[in-house]
């Protein structure tokens, strides 16, 4: 009898108690047997990494510490008969070194699994254990490995476990560490995929030989992928400018991970424009940070934005290379009517009161940013105070009417000492910003900061405006102003009450123009008379002497 009968035999007799001792893993125990729909997935780690959870990933509930061999395998037992489970992260080698092979076997049950994620792993042995579950799960969507110096052997087996993962899988998230040519087995296994959506390859020390394996591959045979995170490795100008040539050729890449590649040049950053520039492109998200990217690299990468693209998000965070020179080149983008960008990341770029002005500047006509990152620079309450302007300019109700209503979140930082220095009332038109009906949101600015409302202006347009205006105080009234409302009663009445006592004065002055039309109008009828009697005569006589020289 093997292990798993042998489970199966003591299943319904054995009681959870007397497989550990632990009151958490009991629990995790009792959920995954009783097949609970609320206990979706499971953490299996030791008690150093248990504490890590808790605080960063998740509630003490989903982890299990094994104690040993015996209760390995009754784990690995229930989850290979459990139908609701989803999630498995296996943190640590060791902690299942007492019974790998049973755990697993039972493990390579289970169907319903969709992501399975490998951390803090040497060696590649459990990988061959798994082959049947990832082989033939066809639930899973998502494989992993992290925070693991696999080794050459590891690198293969890995690889080849990922080719065997059945068709449904989407998602590949690696960072590994290794280097010199290692990782391309595992680059070539994902060509056995081509329905991947999203592949993380951060941190796992891609070079040129890798860039160039993936350079290959991107085009052919993972047409579906469209989120790709290359960030944290050793990729060069020649690296990217085999990718952005790979990537030009058409696909469905929306999202774009190139942070903390400190090898790539201006050389490398025009090879990223013309990505951009090209009429195949679909790229809507482009991460750059941490690259020390100077003015010269980042002017390439705006011309070529400039031009008109999808990009949705730009990150330049941690480029402290980029002066004012640079950081007016990106404001261009903000004031170019073919750019679509909602989000712009630049904190921690050393952006002072100057540069904060320039961006004011640039997006007094923007219809389209809705985030601006700025936290962790240099900007004082005389720059942050530029932007309380841009939200509202309260100098006239015409300005207020025109002021951004866009914007929504301009990040800064109360570690940075940011928060001392931004205006309350900047963050309270952000807040007003989140509305989706711009109309109401311009309302409201005007309802706060204008008490008395001239109406003088209007009288220009006859007797037309009044209407609007009344009808403008219907809609304010239903606008969600607060302390606002019991006024604008008053607000509408003070208003007509303007409009009534300035009408003798707009009536007498609309009279006179008309009767002084009609004077004028009656003087060029007489002058054109008075010309016609002239010209009679002269008519009459010309025609007579025609007639007696012909005679």
């Amino acid at each position: 009898m093997d292990d798993y009968n042998e489970h199966d035999a003591e299943a319904d007799s054995i009681e959870i108690k007397d497989i550990t001792s632990c009151e958490y893993n009991q629990e995790v125990l009792r959920r995954l047997k009783d097949n609970d729909p609320d206990f979706y997935e499971v953490f299996v780690c030791d008690a150093d990494y248990a504490e890590v959870f808790v605080n960063d990933e998740a509630s003490s509930e989903f982890d299990y510490i094994p104690n040993g061999a015996h209760d390995l395998g009754w784990l690995g037992y229930f989850i290979g008969n459990n139908t609701h489970l989803r999630v498995i992260v296996l943190y640590s080698h060791d902690v299942l070194d007492n019974n790998l092979e049973r755990f697993c076997r039972g493990l390579c049950r289970n169907r319903s699994i969709q992501k399975i994620s490998f951390r803090d792993y040497s060696g590649g042995e459990i990988f061959q254990l798994l082959s049947p579950f990832l082989n033939n799960n066809h639930n899973l969507m998502e494989i992993g490995a992290g925070d693991s110096n696999l080794g050459e052997e590891g690198c293969r087996l890995l690889s080849l476990a990922i080719a065997e993962c059945s068709k449904s899988l989407t998602r590949c998230t690696l960072s590994i560490g290794n280097g010199d040519g290692q990782l391309v087995d595992i680059i070539a296994s994902l060509s056995m995929h081509p329905q991947l959506q999203e592949l993380q390859l951060n941190g796992t020390n891609i070079g040129r030989i890798e860039s160039i394996a993936l350079a290959t591959l991107l085009p052919w045979t993972t047409t579906e992928l469209h989120t790709l995170d290359l960030s944290n490795n050793d990729i060069d100008d020649e690296a990217v400018e085999a990718l952005m040539s790979a990537l030009a050729n058409g696909n469905k890449l929306r999202k774009l991970n190139l942070s903390c590649n400190p090898f790539i040049t201006t050389r490398g950053w025009r090879a990223v424009s013309t990505l951009l520039t090209s009429p195949n492109s679909k790229l809507q998200s482009l991460k750059l940070n941490n690259n020390d990217i100077d003015d010269e690299g980042v002017e390439a990468l705006v011309d070529a934005l400039a031009n008109g693209n999808k990009l949705r998000t730009l990150s330049l965070v941690s480029n402290p290379s980029i002066t004012t020179r640079g950081w007016r080149a990106v404001s261009t983008l903000l004031e170019s009517p073919n750019s679509d960008l909602e989000e712009l990341l630049l904190e921690r770029n050393g952006i002072g009161d100057e540069g904060a002005v320039i961006f004011e500047v640039a997006l007094a006509n923007n219809c389209k940013l809705k985030t601006l990152a700025l936290s962790h620079n240099v900007i004082t309450a005389e720059g942050w105070a530029a932007f309380s302007k841009l939200l509202c300019d309260t100098s006239s109700i015409n300005n207020t009417f025109l002021s951004n209503h866009i914007l929504q979140h301009i990040r800064c930082s109360r570690i940075s000492n940011d928060d001392a220095m931004v205006p309350g009332d900047m963050r309270s038109y952000l807040d007003l910003n989140g509305g989706a009906d711009k109309k109401k949101v311009a309302i409201i600015k005007i309802l706060q900061n204008h008490r008395h409302f001239d109406m003088q202006p209007l009288f220009e347009w006859d007797f037309k405006a009044l209407p609007l205006v009344i009808d403008w105080f219907e809609r304010a009234a239903a606008c969600p102003t607060d302390s606002n409302n019991a006024n604008i009663g008053n607000r509408k009445l003070s208003s007509i009450y303007q409009f009534i006592r300035g009408m003798p004065t707009l009536y007498v002055e609309t009279r006179l123009n008309k009767e002084l039309s009609e004077v004028c109008a009656t003087e060029m009828k007489l002058e054109r008379e008075q010309l016609e009697l002239t010209l009679k005569p002269q008519d009459i006589n010309h025609r007579k002497m025609n007639i007696m020289g012909k005679l």
